[in-house]
């Protein structure tokens, strides 16, 4: 991917399947909504095809696509890196302990640690190199990331293995209180 080039949804097929035989979040879609967060990503993933190993910048793009996918459906008003703030990282944590990896069973703790780790230094990287489009501070604590090799507690009250509630349309309702700070509202004030 280039940062000169938006993907088009011709780019990439949509409705990957990945695991768990569910449909995977493209590029193409996420620029569809946040083309601003897609071409910052795009940039940075340019800069790490000159220095680091192809494996690497995979990895680093599967992270931050899956990331960008699920800040935009989590919160559609979130458009730019700029615009990420800590309850997108906390739904995006309880997210991830909540999709299925390889053969159905949950992420590891292990794929977690890593992709948050990537995640920071994403952040790390474009805050320090001046990126226009970088949020004032990196919004992934060292406390985010699970204790190695220790599966992620499940919250009571929170859908397991993968189950949203409400919605409709085939797209998962957030109803944690990560949500509800992350696009402003006062759970207690009923907003």
């Amino acid at each position: 991917m280039s940062a000169l080039a938006l993907p088009t949804p011709d780019d990439e097929p949509v409705g990957r399947v990945g695991a768990g035989g569910r449909s995977e979040i493209t590029w193409a879609e996420i620029a569809q909504r946040a083309p601003l967060m897609v071409t910052t990503m795009a940039t940075f993933l340019d800069q790490q095809a000159v220095s680091s190993r192809p494996t690497t910048v995979g990895a680093f793009d599967i992270a931050l696509r899956f990331f960008a996918g699920r800040v935009t459906q989590f919160d559609p008003t979130c458009r730019s890196m700029a615009d990420v703030q800590r309850g997108h990282v906390e739904d995006f944590k309880i997210w991830q302990a909540a999709r299925p990896g390889k053969r159905g069973k949950l992420l590891s703790t292990t794929t977690i640690r890593h992709r948050l780790g990537l995640l920071r230094t994403f952040f790390e990287r474009i805050i320090e190199w001046g990126y226009d489009d970088a949020p004032p501070r990196v919004p992934i604590f060292p406390g985010d990331f699970p204790e190695a090799g220790r599966a992620p507690a499940q919250v009571p009250g929170r859908p397991h293995h993968g189950q949203v509630h409400g919605g409709g349309h085939g797209r998962s309702q957030p109803t944690s209180a990560a949500h509800d700070r992350a696009v402003g509202k006062d759970r207690h004030a009923g907003g």
